[in-house]
C-alpha cells in the first residue's frame, strides 16, 4: 500500500468540464528515537504488515477521527 497524492484537473475550454485523476506518489520522511523506532518495529513484525503500512494507517486513522497531538516540543 503506498500512500498517493491526487489532483484534479479541469478542462476550463469546453462546455463541459472533463475531470482527470492523477496520482503522484510522495515520499516522506519521519524522524522517530530509537526505542519509538524500536517498539513500532516490533510490532510490525508481531502483526505482519509493514513500517510504510504501519504508518499511512496511523495517519488516516488519526485524520479520520480527528486526532491532533496537543504534546508540543
Amino acid at each position: 500500500m503506498t500512500a498517493k497524492r491526487q489532483f484534479v484537473f479541469l478542462d476550463m475550454n469546453k462546455k463541459i468540464n472533463n475531470v482527470t485523476f492523477m496520482n503522484e506518489e510522495v515520499k516522506t520522511t519521519l524522524r522517530l528515537d530509537k526505542d519509538l523506532h524500536k517498539k513500532i518495529k516490533v510490532f510490525c513484525v508481531e502483526h505482519d504488515i509493514s513500517l510504510q503500512e504501519f504508518a499511512l494507517n496511523s495517519m488516516i486513522y488519526c485524520m479520520d477521527k480527528k486526532i491532533v497531538s496537543k504534546n508540543n516540543k
